[in-house]
């Protein structure tokens, strides 16, 4: 029933947006929840695709549950408003794509995310060795970095 009505929604090109919300949002849903931005009037440019926007890490914790921080609904308006694409936050995926995947709306499948390559796919080992090095690399230059600012303000 779930497949139809999706089925359904992206044949009928009234889907203009799923949003990814972070884990552990809702009392009772340890899984991650979307919202289906749905339009009967679609403007010109946003036919035949659909914008994923991933907001999975867009939260703070507070007590027992995870909050949309006021930042994370901010940006997720603006690119929805703007359509802007960003790697690892928000796509634009023909809608025969999705239709080729089987109607599956999963965020992920469609925006890459750490740990996964451009179809979001898990990564190779020597794609996750290559991407561990280059982040281990980028770390150490902001680690450098601090240490002379830390230096400059000592000396100040």
């Amino acid at each position: 029933a779930e497949l139809a009505v999706r089925k359904e929604l992206i044949d009928a090109d009234l889907v203009e947006a799923i949003v990814q919300l972070p884990v552990d949002l809702f009392y009772g849903a340890m899984i991650p929840a979307c919202i289906l931005v749905l339009s009967r009037a679609k403007p010109d440019d946003r036919r035949e695709r659909l914008l994923m926007i991933d907001n999975s890490t867009g939260f703070d914790r507070r007590d027992t549950k995870n909050v949309l921080t006021g930042e994370a609904i901010d940006r997720v308006l603006a690119t929805h408003k703007s359509g802007a694409e960003e790697d690892g936050w928000a796509r634009w995926v023909p809608r025969d794509q999705v239709v080729q995947h089987h109607y599956n709306l999963t965020v992920g499948r469609y925006v890459s995310r750490a740990g996964t390559n451009s179809d979001g796919n898990v990564l190779s080992v020597g794609e996750a060795i290559g991407a561990y090095r280059a982040a281990r690399a980028e770390r150490e230059a902001a680690q450098e970095r601090l240490e002379r600012v830390l230096a400059e303000m000592e000396e100040a």
